[in-house]
């Protein structure tokens, strides 16, 4: 509606003060993974790079993810003018264990958070949960950042968390490949998978990925990839405006 309240930000506001305020007739006001999803068909070549194999079906459903303050999830469906985008509530359904090394990690997420979410693992904060969920308490004044620039310097601890994280990141990637049947691709952005790119580049983000029996077959031919641009919501907030300012009153 007009009215936003920030999930992860005691921040609120709503279109109809903006537009008092600045003097503008119109306020759109969308989902900020629904911009990144609408930037999807105007970012250049080097505003993406592949992680792993898979060839793009021009005309599929296309997903973007990315973990932050949370977890954001959108799609981009196959339509006139660049696509329709459709915005979610992804972040927040729930997430659990699916091998036997993963089970003590998530009992012990249980007992701190109760209800275990995507983002509360899939996102900056949740590393860090991860990280004390793997290693213990004595790990509690190490932060998102902390841990991810420990493990590029070989941090031994740091690096089991964050390989943990890239498996559960993949694995939440090829759910999402799934529901919407993204033979367009899968997109992660987002800082924090930006600070983690080359441990993505790893085996374990596209394995992760692919075992979802039966259908390892169709996420094997699912790209998936890494936006490398800075603010992609800004490339689809202007495609927006460009579409908005074409369509007749």
């Amino acid at each position: 509606g007009d009215d936003v309240a920030m999930t992860n930000r005691s921040w609120r506001f709503s279109g109809h003060d903006l537009a008092k305020r600045f003097g503008w007739r119109t306020v759109r006001l969308i989902n900020d993974f629904e911009a990144v999803a609408l930037s999807l068909p105007h970012l250049r070549a080097d505003d993406t790079r592949p992680l792993g194999g898979g060839t793009a079906d021009p005309e599929g459903p296309r997903v973007v993810f990315g973990p932050g303050t949370g977890l954001g999830v959108a799609a981009l469906m196959p339509a006139a003018r660049g696509g329709s985008a459709v915005p979610t509530e992804g972040g927040h359904v729930s997430f659990g264990p699916a091998s036997a090394d993963e089970e003590p990690v998530f009992a012990r997420l249980r007992e701190s958070l109760g209800y275990v979410s995507s983002e509360a693992i899939l996102s900056g904060p949740g590393l860090a949960r991860l990280h004390r969920a793997l290693h213990g308490s004595a790990t509690e004044t190490l932060g998102p950042a902390d841990i991810t620039a420990f493990a590029h310097t070989g941090d031994a601890a740091c690096v089991a968390t964050v390989k943990l994280f890239v498996r559960l990141f993949g694995r939440f990637a090829g759910d999402l490949a799934l529901l919407f049947r993204a033979t367009g691709g899968v997109y992660a952005g987002g800082g924090v998978a930006r600070r983690i790119d080359e441990f993505l580049d790893a085996p374990e983000f596209r394995t992760a990925f692919e075992a979802h029996p039966p259908y390892e077959g169709l996420l094997r031919e699912i790209p998936t990839s890494l936006i490398t641009l800075d603010e992609p919501g800004l490339v689809g907030c202007a495609a927006l405006a460009r579409s908005l300012a074409h369509t007749p009153a």
